[in-house]
């Protein structure tokens, strides 16, 4: 399918929604999405998508309006539809960046970003589409993330710790919607207890799926075998017997970056396409992992 935007405001400015739904519906820390000019359509065409029948909705129960569409092979979030008049009426409504008038020279930044975000603006008509950013064939030019919304949902900052910049422009940090209050860096809840679980809690937004993850277990987490990551040595670039790791490293294992704190496992942002296509990836960049092995 294809969509369309404005080309006479590329790119266009987008948020980084941390909120719990779109967190738990993507399985990614945050999620971007950016509105559309009419209606999905089939590509070569002038045809409607029926969204509906092609793929699978779900509404969360808490974003009145929302309706977010899933392919239903691969599980990708793709589109979600905002019901204007609905979407009003609950506490964390979908209101889009100002669209800010760009410096001839190099685009960003805008003509006063300190300005930016004092007061959301209502999109026009009753309904419209947004589609997601990582979906896109294309979103160099097209899309620019200027801010985090929700991120006191995450109750620790989540992404809105890591991804502080993109394209050089600073994303300002909203605790719920465009134009609340601003949380600082290194914000954490009141909420959130001193002391660390030993156990944490992952699932899907309807829970259906819901898990616990343990800390390392310095025996049991050590007893798998396995070939190292594409995070760790890029397969495009790494001899086939250097990533058979026959040395039976336990790369999953990292030391926490803080002294007398317990083992961690090893995490990252995967950037491949696959990831952008079937699980909405939603940022297009590689957060770099501390590593001492002089050939990584």
């Amino acid at each position: 399918m294809r969509v369309a935007f404005p080309t006479d405001s590329l790119p266009i400015p987008c948020f980084m929604c941390n909120c719990d739904a779109c967190r738990h519906t993507s399985g990614q820390m945050a999620f971007h999405t950016v509105r559309i000019v009419g209606v999905p359509q089939w590509v070569g065409t002038n045809k409607a998508v029926p969204v509906h029948e092609v793929l699978k909705a779900y509404q969360p129960p808490e974003r009145k309006g929302v309706t977010q569409y899933f392919c239903p092979t691969c599980s990708a979030k793709v589109l979600v539809h905002v019901n204007v008049l609905e979407n009003l009426q609950e506490e964390k409504p979908h209101l889009d960046p100002p669209n800010i008038q760009y410096q001839s020279s190099g685009g960003w930044p805008p003509r006063s970003l300190s300005t930016f975000g004092e007061e959301g603006v209502l999109n026009e008509g009753t309904e419209y589409w947004r589609v997601a950013g990582g979906a896109l064939q294309q979103a160099e030019g097209v899309i620019q993330p200027v801010c985090h919304v929700h991120v006191s949902d995450t109750k620790d900052g989540g992404f809105a710790e890591q991804l502080l910049k993109v394209n050089d422009i600073d994303l300002v940090r909203y605790s719920g919607a465009i134009g609340s209050d601003q949380v600082p860096l290194g914000w954490r809840s009141p909420d959130l207890k001193e002391e660390q679980r030993d156990a944490l809690s992952f699932y899907c937004h309807c829970r259906a799926i819901s898990c616990t993850l343990s800390r390392p277990d310095e025996v049991i987490a050590r007893l798998p075998t396995a070939p190292y990551p594409d995070l760790i040595f890029p397969k495009d670039t790494t001899r086939l017997a250097k990533a058979r790791n026959i040395r039976d490293e336990k790369w999953w294992l990292r030391p926490s970056l803080a002294a007398g704190e317990p083992t961690r496992y090893l995490t990252g942002h995967c950037a491949c396409d696959d990831t952008f296509k079937r699980w909405e990836a939603t940022i297009p960049f590689v957060s770099p992992t501390q590593c001492d092995d002089p050939e990584v």
